[in-house]
């Protein structure tokens, strides 16, 4: 299954090298996340108007985030996950960033329907009007299916991007930081 969901791209792994002190690099980076549980009910209905870019939990060795859910947006599907590595002065983060089974729910639902409608269509042979209701249904749910697939990537690579482009940053805010004391 997840070699599945890799090539699908709903999961995606990556590491980042970063010069900075794994105790600065979470104190700045737990301004951006608003501390909540991970279970389903509040990781999906829960609409936030707080300011913060993240939702989740921030560990002195790991992390697991996600986008809060906004009015009209559609990226927030995914979740991160990772692990700070201290070496030297470098930190590593590695990161793997996937959607959780809760979100995939509709997707493997429309599978199950898809699966039904094609036996009911090869076992009924007497009814044309039910050959085109098994035609069209499985052309709306594909079209249903890929849909869903394709914002579900989108929100993997739009939080793999962001991601990175945060832990960049706040490399770079504390090297400036660091040029002023």
């Amino acid at each position: 299954m997840k070699n599945i969901l890799t090539t699908l791209k709903l999961i995606d792994t990556f590491t980042l090298e970063l010069d900075i002190n794994k105790n600065d690099f979470i104190k700045n980076f737990k301004q951006h996340i608003k501390s909540s549980e991970f279970s389903f009910p509040s990781n999906t209905l829960d609409f936030s108007s707080n300011k913060t870019k993240y939702k989740g939990y921030i560990k002195q060795s790991e992390f697991k985030i996600s986008k809060p859910l906004r009015a009209f947006k559609q990226k927030n599907f995914a979740v991160a996950d990772g692990i700070f590595i201290q070496k030297d002065n470098k930190l590593f983060i590695e990161t793997k960033i996937f959607i959780p089974n809760e979100q995939l729910f509709n997707f493997y639902f429309f599978i199950v329907m898809f699966i039904i409608g094609l036996i009911i269509f090869i076992f009924n042979h007497d009814d044309d009007g039910v050959r085109f209701l098994f035609g069209f249904g499985s052309i709306i749910g594909s079209v249903v299916f890929f849909f869903g697939i394709l914002m579900a990537q989108d929100g993997v690579r739009s939080l793999k991007y962001e991601l990175n482009k945060e832990f960049k940053n706040i490399e770079l805010m504390q090297k400036e930081n660091n040029k002023l004391n």
